[in-house]
């Protein structure tokens, strides 16, 4: 009665033999399907040392060239992603119901932010270093104003969104606004410098949508990682993306000749990607 050979159907075990497969199958999550339908490369690792030298490659999508990142240890929580902006053009206007946090490695030029709700765009200028959040569910288009490539670096929510939801037509034509994340207020992305303490540890915490340039940004004693380990983390958008942090080591002697200051930006308690300086991890 079940004969089949496609595994459709299920077989009870024979005599003392188990039941099942005898280990745990692990299959492509949505946001796996959708890194892979892209087109364009996928980096897997337990960090990046720098970002500039990955592999980029055409990203119709987005109308630049781009590539994923996935760290080890925040699959399903965080994705990452590089996108280069060709010079004197722009990327595709999108909407997308996860949340986005860009620094620009490379370049300067302009986002514009709108909703359907709000016809004229809201615009800011960027540059090299400037981090900045995209409002959730907000049409927003990247602007390069120079004749070289932008590079822009990426963290977002998307592998939650798109995990729980499996769904990609709602996840990127939802036409629902949400006021209390972004009120189109000519303000909105005037940066904001007050420090206050992050609600779950009690650390350093700016609240602000705009940073001009993260990579020169103050940061604050911390000393839990080593004496003299600077952080800051960014509170942008409303977002509930948690563990975003900008953090500096201080120089440190490895071997003789050879000294290990380091500047990164962090999407994952765990995990770094740098952008500025050398380090190690040990």
């Amino acid at each position: 009665m079940h004969d089949t050979t496609d595994g459709s159907h299920w077989h009870e075990p024979e005599g003392l033999k188990n039941a099942g497969y005898g280990a745990w199958k692990r299959p492509n999550t949505p946001y796996d399907d959708y890194m892979e339908a892209q087109g364009i490369p996928i980096y897997r690792g337990i960090g990046v040392r720098r970002v500039q030298d990955l592999p980029l490659k055409r990203w119709n999508r987005m109308g630049g060239n781009g590539t994923f990142i996935q760290l080890y240890g925040t699959e399903g929580r965080w994705g990452c992603y590089l996108v280069e902006v060709p010079g004197a053009d722009a990327l595709n206007p999108e909407r997308h119901m996860y949340e986005e946090i860009m620094v620009v490695v490379e370049g300067r030029g302009t986002t514009e932010i709108w909703t359907d709700d709000q016809k004229k765009a809201h615009s800011f200028e960027w540059q090299r270093g400037s981090m900045f959040a995209v409002p959730l569910n907000t049409w927003h288009r990247i602007v390069n104003a120079a004749s070289s490539p932008a590079l822009i670096l990426v963290a977002s929510t998307a592998p939650n969104v798109m995990n729980l939801f499996r769904d990609s037509h709602w996840i990127f034509n939802c036409p629902v606004t949400f006021p209390s994340r972004y009120d189109g207020s000519e303000s909105y992305f005037k940066p904001q410098d007050d420090i206050m303490p992050d609600p779950l540890r009690g650390l350093a915490m700016r609240k602000t949508n705009l940073i001009p340039d993260v990579f020169n940004a103050e940061l604050y004693l911390d000393n839990r990682r080593s004496p003299g380990y600077k952080r800051m983390e960014p509170n942008m958008a409303g977002n509930v993306f948690y563990g975003l942090s900008v953090s500096t080591l201080p120089a440190v002697t490895l071997r003789p000749t050879r000294t290990c200051p380091r500047r990164c930006w962090s999407a994952s308690k765990a995990r770094a990607t740098p952008i500025l300086g050398r380090g190690r991890s040990g």
